[in-house]
């Protein structure tokens, strides 16, 4: 379809109304554009924004720092399913058996023995083997013993010449307390290894142990046993701190509402425990303390003072960090792929 050829004005009046008209035109285009170029503006920040929240409510354990307790039942959901082997559960054949080891003879508190009937149906007598018995063991609990009470008793005394009244000694080796050392470890096994309460430490000592204390005496009891732990707590942390290579990592620590931190440096073999009611820098730094071998850790600044060339970021958390830039769209989303 040929275009057809604007009629041309004739006279300049009418060239001046073409002028004006043509220049009205050119003003609406004008806005126009500049309407486009704010509307493509307000795309483009809304299409970061919703990047943005979408890194931000998409990031999980998975792929980022965050704990996987922090995930949400969707983001759960998506967790990869270990794939079965298709094979049946149990063991499977040809692999080593593994029993249950049997207490030595010395061990056994009383043995009870089951013989089969002396005479066979057929008329004949029947031989005992006695070399090769079959061996079942039960094991049980016993009731506990009744608690192991020492009274002391420390007798006065007076002079028959002057009167003067004498006091026994009191032997060093005698607690001035109402417990034993046997009663003080199992209170400081009960409150650090299990994490029971004061009432239940109560609870329990009476129902197995037949003793009965008050909860202040077992609180009195757990700052007694500190002093004994104080230089084994410092063997442990001298020789983590003397190791090549040390992992370092916090989490909060709870003490009924209070909420403190709990700091590790630790090896392969002893960790060494640090409570602080801080998360800052601070304590990064004293964690450490003498170390000067590599220390492995997550990338929280706080242990930025290490310097860079003995410090080793988490491969865990990188690969995590990857995984997320690896999902987001254009440049960024390339370079964590590569990285990944």
């Amino acid at each position: 379809m040929l275009a057809t050829v604007p009629t041309l004005p004739t006279t300049l009046d009418e060239a001046h109304q073409v002028i004006v008209r043509q220049q009205e035109r050119i003003a609406e285009l004008e806005k126009q554009v500049a309407r486009v170029a704010v509307l493509e503006q307000q795309v483009e920040t809304l299409q970061k924004q919703i990047e943005a929240l979408v890194a931000k409510f998409g990031s999980s354990s998975r792929n980022s720092s965050k704990p996987p307790s922090s995930d949400s039942p969707e983001q759960r959901a998506l967790r990869p399913k270990r794939k079965g082997s298709g094979r049946p559960h149990g063991g499977q054949p040809g692999h080593p058996r593994h029993e249950r080891a049997l207490f030595p003879p010395e061990q056994v508190t009383r043995t009870e023995q089951y013989f089969p009937e002396s005479t066979c149906p057929c008329g004949g007598a029947v031989a005992i083997d006695w070399d090769n018995p079959y061996r079942h063991q039960v094991t049980d609990i016993a009731p506990p013993p009744p608690p192991d009470v020492t009274e002391h008793q420390f007798y006065p005394g007076v002079c028959q010449s002057c009167g003067v009244k004498h006091t026994s000694r009191w032997p060093d080796w005698v607690p001035s307390g109402q417990m034993g050392a046997g009663v003080m470890a199992w209170i400081g096994i009960l409150s650090g290894q299990f994490r029971l309460s004061m009432r239940q430490i109560q609870v329990l000592l009476w129902e197995r142990c037949n003793v009965r204390f008050s909860t202040g005496a077992i609180s009195q009891a757990q700052g007694k046993a500190i002093p004994w732990m104080g230089p084994l707590y410092r063997q442990v942390g001298q020789y983590v701190r003397e190791q090549a290579v040390c992992h370092a990592d916090e989490t909060r620590h709870y003490r009924g509402t209070n909420t403190y931190w709990l700091w590790a440096l630790a090896d392969n073999t002893v960790s060494d425990f640090m409570t602080h009611y801080s998360h800052g820098k601070v304590v990064a730094d004293a964690l450490p303390d003498s170390f000067t071998g590599y220390l492995v850790t997550d990338p929280f600044s706080g242990y930025n003072k290490v310097p860079p060339e003995r410090r080793q970021l988490c491969w865990a958390h990188l690969i995590r960090h990857f995984r997320k830039m690896a999902g987001r769209c254009g440049e960024g989303g390339t370079i964590g792929k590569r990285l990944l």
